[in-house]
């Protein structure tokens, strides 16, 4: 199975969402238990950084143990935070 840019399950049969979803949950879980600690600070997400490249339409892609959904989601995270909103 290989997951790339953060674009896990796209086109993929609701069963193979369902397995994604709980190693999705699990790795969410562990951030935010690590968020909690409040030690450090900051959250690493640094892991395969070294080896992202932007394929032929743009998209991030990293090995599969590479933490590049979760730098996509808070890169989006930010993006919605900090952009001018309607009147």
């Amino acid at each position: 199975m290989t997951l790339w840019a953060g674009r896990v399950g796209t086109g993929l049969a609701p069963q193979v969402w369902a397995f994604l979803l709980a190693d999705d949950s699990e790795m969410y879980e562990r951030n935010q238990r690590g968020v909690q600690a409040r030690t450090p600070e900051w959250l690493q997400i640094k892991r395969g950084m070294h080896r992202e490249r932007l394929d032929e339409n743009g998209h991030t892609i990293g090995y599969a143990t590479d933490e590049v959904p979760l730098r996509g989601i808070w890169r989006h995270y930010r993006q919605l935070m900090t952009e001018e909103r309607p009147a």
